[in-house]
């Protein structure tokens, strides 16, 4: 079973880290959630090898990155917006990364934003089954006017980053939040839209992950709102 499979190189991965001393049975959780992503990706386009145990962890590892970059540097502003009641936005849900893996892993409050209704009834189900409390799934094409409000944190990852994002994020986030995009190396996004939107760029966190046994180098882009 795929769960069984990721289940282990998880705890193999995380040993007794701060994730599971965190989050109890961590593992166990994304565990159910790859076996419902491995059905359900079968029937409707989720993410690419959607049974590949190691293509998954690829992706619940690279979700957990502002997780682990809080741990390191636990004065950072990502360590703060995710403290104690953190209240978390995700947007364009799509296959769960990387919404439900930080929901499972930091206990936030989290609102999962997706457009298209079969993604979001996988996102239901899948958040159900891992007895994700915390986790609320919203189907709504996300605009300033229409975006819930009041969040610490909002993330976008693996769907494009719009000029249209940052005025959404700036919508949703209350004064001191943090705006956070997962890019490749080399991507570029819209700086002008970004201060337009009243967000302020911080440096961003580097960090490299291992595809298929090739370094995949990747980039946390932080903004933050001042007002």
């Amino acid at each position: 079973m795929i769960g069984e499979a990721l289940h282990l190189q998880l705890d193999r991965m995380l040993g007794d880290g701060h994730l599971n001393s965190r989050v109890a049975s961590f593992s166990t959780k994304i565990a159910v959630f790859a076996t419902h992503l491995a059905l359900w990706g079968q029937k409707i386009n989720l993410t690419a090898s959607p049974t590949d145990p190691d293509e998954i962890l690829f992706h619940v590892m690279d979700s957990l990155a502002p997780v682990s970059i809080a741990a390191k540097q636990p004065e950072s502003i990502l360590a703060r917006v995710l403290g104690q009641d953190c209240r978390l936005m995700d947007l364009g849900s799509g296959a769960g990364f990387p919404g439900l893996i930080l929901a499972a892993a930091t206990g936030a409050r989290t609102i999962l934003i997706e457009s298209r209704r079969k993604r979001a009834s996988f996102l239901e189900t899948a958040a159900t089954s891992m007895g994700l409390s915390n986790a609320t799934v919203i189907q709504l094409r996300a605009t300033p006017a229409n975006v819930p409000r009041g969040f610490d944190l909002v993330t976008i990852r693996a769907v494009g980053v719009s000029p249209e994002f940052f005025a959404i994020a700036s919508a949703a986030l209350k004064p001191g939040g943090v705006a956070v995009a997962y890019l490749s190396a080399g991507q570029e996004v819209d700086r002008k839209a970004a201060r337009a939107a009243g967000m302020t760029e911080l440096p961003s966190a580097r960090y490299d992950m291992s595809r298929g046994g090739e370094g995949i180098p990747r980039i946390l882009a932080l903004w933050f709102k001042e007002s």
